[in-house]
């Protein structure tokens, strides 16, 4: 009797971790975006006003622009500015953010 109950709850255990071992180990492809600019628009002639653009014209996937910007007024703090996640690929939206004051380092995030 005591066999009988070993062996059916190996089987039942070895039924049930054989799928969880299939579903555990697939994993969906990650893509990432390809090709990607950023571009600058001053938009003001008598203060610092940028307009900051990206765009990711291959590969697929998601980004956004992130750029810091310091204020031109004390006490002169430094904000991260985050644009709108956009598709890359062929018809590619865009991601962008406008900075009124000094422009930091931007750069183009990934997901």
């Amino acid at each position: 009797m005591r066999t009988r109950v070993k062996i059916r709850t190996a089987v039942l255990a070895a039924a049930f971790a054989a799928p969880v071992a299939v579903i555990g180990t697939a994993v969906p492809a990650h893509a990432e975006p390809t090709g990607c600019t950023i571009t600058y628009k001053n938009l003001s002639t008598d203060r610092p006003k940028m307009l900051v653009t990206a765009q990711c014209a291959g590969g697929s996937g998601y980004y956004r622009i992130v750029a810091k910007c310091t204020s031109v007024l004390p006490p002169f703090a430094t904000h991260t500015l985050q644009g709108a996640w956009a598709t890359a690929g062929p018809t590619p939206s865009s991601s962008y953010v406008t900075c009124i004051g000094y422009l930091r380092s931007p750069t183009i995030e990934t997901a």
